[in-house]
């Protein structure tokens, strides 16, 4: 990451870091653990420790962090709560230090960094816990709040705040849509997003070897591969970069020489084939309703039920007295089978997988 950042200091960058590999779902395993009295501080502790020894930074880089690290989890342990609100606030630790830690080691490699936490810069979100939205004001927040820090800044993904100053997380691939949203706020010239493949490709390479990368496709080809299934993007995160035309390229950080691949508000792909995306863990429901027959107001009524309980719906197709549509497995709910139920017959298949083309 060092190379990559110091190769484009001409251009200013400023750096959005996700938690360390594996952090993450290690914080929400230590909330779990707490409920049943069990601390894992020591384990978290010494993950990061030893990086930071590793990489010969001074001892109490993230020291603050552990400390109050510690005391959430022993108040999880104590209160016997672990809801949502609680789960962000204790995944947000992740990318604090790991901020930290990055800007730290940049500074001891000859580059001035500041480590900035994206929550007191102006990430201002709705409370819709685990997965919220920013507000209005974010942009112009961020602009106020990005401006002060000195040299190269390095910024928490994936986190932000509620107007009453409650954590937040952005939900699954939240650092890259943090980086959109930051880099729309600043107007750059371009947003870069660093993974583990070269670009956005035709197919997912671990399932298909001789899948290519695609040079560019546009902001309509890059959500739709998103929404169904490409892992390569989080689905909201080239929203902020589509409303200002700012180009999104998308490229290896295991190898940085490779173009990959640059999302543009229009296709330049000449190919009538853009790719293949596989979206697994989809709930199918089946849905046999005598009432449809000529009776207004019935797909009102269901959706009016994904939308109170904040459910997306991805596909639907409808006969005269039947439907079937598709959501995320791990959405579907008790009080979602039982308002379905009060419409008509209800089935639902939950080994299913989408593939879209």
């Amino acid at each position: 990451m060092h190379d990559i950042v110091k190769g484009r200091i001409a251009k200013k960058p400023l750096v959005v870091v996700s938690a360390f590999s594996g952090v993450t779902d290690k914080l929400i395993e230590a909330g779990n653990e707490a409920l049943k009295g069990n601390l894992l501080t020591d384990i978290l502790a010494r993950r990061h420790r030893d990086m930071i020894d590793e990489l010969q930074l001074p001892a109490d880089t993230i020291e603050p962090e552990l400390r109050e690290l510690a005391m959430l989890l022993q108040g999880i342990s104590y209160v016997g709560e672990f809801n949502t609100k609680i789960m962000d606030r204790l995944q947000s630790f992740g990318e604090r230090m790991s901020s930290k830690v990055v800007a730290a080691y940049f500074t001891s490699r000859g580059m001035p960094s500041t480590a900035v936490n994206a929550s007191k810069a102006g990430m201002q979100t709705n409370d819709h816990y685990g997965s919220a939205e920013i507000t209005p004001e974010t942009y112009g927040l961020l602009r106020e709040g990005l401006s002060h820090a000195s040299g190269i800044q390095v910024v928490t993904g994936f986190i932000g705040v509620t107007a009453k100053g409650n954590v937040t997380t952005l939900g699954r691939g939240g650092s890259d849509y943090t980086a959109s949203i930051i880099g729309a706020a600043l107007g750059a010239d371009e947003i870069e997003i660093w993974t583990d493949v070269n670009g956005v490709m035709t197919a997912d390479p671990r399932i298909v070897p001789e899948a290519m990368t695609l040079q560019t496709i546009s902001f309509d080809e890059a959500a739709e591969l998103a929404i169904l299934g490409a892992k390569v993007l989080h689905p909201k995160t080239i929203r902020p970069a589509v409303k200002l035309d700012i180009p999104v390229r998308v490229l290896n950080t295991n190898n940085p020489s490779h173009p990959g691949t640059v999302i543009l508000k229009e296709s330049q792909n000449p190919n009538f084939f853009t790719g293949i995306a596989i979206r697994k863990d989809i709930l199918l429901i089946n849905i046999t309703a005598a009432e449809m027959l000529g009776v207004p107001g019935f797909l009102e009524k269901l959706f009016g039920i994904f939308s109170r309980h904040e459910v997306s719906v991805d596909f639907i197709a409808t006969s005269e007295v039947s439907l079937s549509l598709t959501i995320d497995k791990q959405a579907y709910t008790e009080e979602i089978a039982e308002e379905l139920a009060a419409l008509g017959k209800v089935s639902v298949h939950d080994d299913k997988a989408m593939v879209a083309v």
